[in-house]
């Protein structure tokens, strides 16, 4: 009995051998794994700060608005380690303050490391679309062209990667969008333009005036003025052909009189014209009129002394060359030049009366205007208009009143815009009909 208790007593004694030895086991384990796990998050916190110090390095200045050129390989690299670390951490992967810590780290860096990524992609997207990059550093340059490959879907489709990235990057791509839509309608709208008078780099045979024009209206109106050069030589073209439509040649004498009429009364080389006094030389003297492709002229302002009417005087030379080229010029004031066509619209020209080959003359004048004028001139005699009771032709228009028991009559020359006037009872003693420069002066300036 005594050696029974004794076996029981040893096996007793040797679990709690193999029971003691396990639990120190066991707690050594568990304290080489707390510190195999404190040492993995130490290691990971410590890499993940070095990715993140990486990642700051790849954006421009330091600021995250755009990611420097070749920073690919670095992301690449920092998303790697990534997910390494998750790896890493993944035995560990439970509730703990430790493991919370490393997440919101981890959170922040892949954050990053996207967020630089999808810059850099749309960066690098939107820059393939222009023929030089718009982007480059932090600067944005919106006044490159598109490539003609490039279309509208093409450029919508880089908002998408551009949304993933900073503000700065969706704000320029943006911008770009707005600027390559814009110069890819543009560009539609000249190519329409141009396929309507070009053959290759020069003008169509038949190519229409309002077609060439048109081109030209629209090359002037172009936001990117760029987008013309490669119609450097039709425009040019263009230009000589309209050139060659509209000459000093290609006009009547009258419509080239009435455009320089047009540009002379309202030129700063008038310091004396006003309400139209303004006429020409006859071309038939000696050096006036065309001499090769030079048309020269003087123009004449009036002067309304004497007793014969208005009288010319000298005011303007004047100078048009083939093109329309021209200029006036005077003794007592700075010359005025530029081109008759670029210069006068057909509705200017309209607007000229009269023939341009004489002085323009004023027109509608009525016998109500000569009574009226009269009244106004000569307020002393106290002239009432009465019915105009003599013989008068067409070529005159006539008023008659009735003052101081003196009857005078008023006519004026409609063929060289004069006014004269009669008095039967001894204003004129010789009974005739004498010019008015009072009256043919209030004539013009009115």
């Amino acid at each position: 009995m005594k050696k029974m208790w004794g076996w029981v007593l040893a096996l007793v004694a040797l679990v709690l051998v193999v029971a003691g030895g396990l639990w120190f086991y066991q707690r050594h384990q568990q304290k080489a794994q707390a510190a195999a796990e404190a040492q993995t998050f130490k290691r990971v916190a410590t890499r993940q700060q070095a990715a993140h110090a990486r990642v700051e390095k790849v954006w421009v200045g330091g600021e995250q608005n755009f990611v420097k050129a070749g920073s690919g390989a670095t992301l690449d690299a920092a998303a790697q380690d990534a997910k390494d670390f998750e790896r890493q951490v993944k035995p560990y992967k439970r509730s703990t303050a430790r493991y919370r810590r490393f997440a919101a780290a981890q959170k922040t860096l892949t954050t990053e490391i996207d967020t630089a990524k999808a810059t850099l992609a749309a960066t690098t997207a939107v820059n393939k679309l222009f023929a030089k990059k718009v982007i480059t550093g932090d600067r944005v340059d919106t006044a490159q062209l598109v490539r003609e490959e490039t279309t509208e879907a093409k450029l919508k489709a880089v908002t998408p990667t551009a949304a993933a990235g900073s503000a700065a990057i969706q704000t320029a791509v943006a911008d770009l969008t707005e600027v390559g839509e814009a110069q890819i309608k543009e560009r539609a709208t000249l190519a329409a333009a141009a396929k309507r008078v070009a053959d290759g780099a020069a003008v169509r045979k038949g190519a229409k005036e309002a077609d060439l024009k048109a081109f030209n209206k629209v090359v002037a109106g172009l936001r990117f003025k760029g987008l013309a050069a490669q119609y450097a030589a039709l425009q040019k073209a263009v230009n000589t052909k309209l050139a060659s439509l509209h000459t000093i040649k290609t006009i009547s004498l009258d419509e080239l009189r009435r455009r320089i009429l047009v540009v002379a009364l309202g030129g700063d080389a008038l310091p004396t014209a006003k309400g139209g006094r303004l006429g020409f030389l006859d071309d038939s003297m000696d050096g006036y009129g065309f001499s090769g492709n030079t048309y020269k002229t003087t123009m004449n302002t009036l002067t309304f002394g004497g007793s014969f009417g208005p009288m010319p005087k000298q005011l303007l030379d004047v100078t048009v060359e083939i093109n329309g080229d021209y200029r006036l010029s005077s003794g007592t004031s700075n010359a005025i030049s530029g081109n008759l066509f670029k210069d006068v619209t057909s509705a200017q020209v309209a607007e000229i009366f009269g023939d341009p080959s004489k002085v323009v003359g004023p027109k509608d004048v009525t016998p109500d205007d000569l009574a009226r004028m009269y009244q106004e001139a000569y307020p002393d005699y106290d002239a009432e208009q009465t019915d105009y009771d003599r013989p008068l032709s067409s070529e005159y228009v006539g008023a008659s009143l009735m003052g101081s028991g003196t009857q005078y009559y008023v006519r004026y020359n409609k063929a060289d815009a004069y006014i004269e006037v009669m008095n039967l009872t001894g204003m004129n003693d010789e009974g005739g009909w004498l010019y008015d420069g009072t009256l043919t002066r209030a004539l013009w300036e009115k």
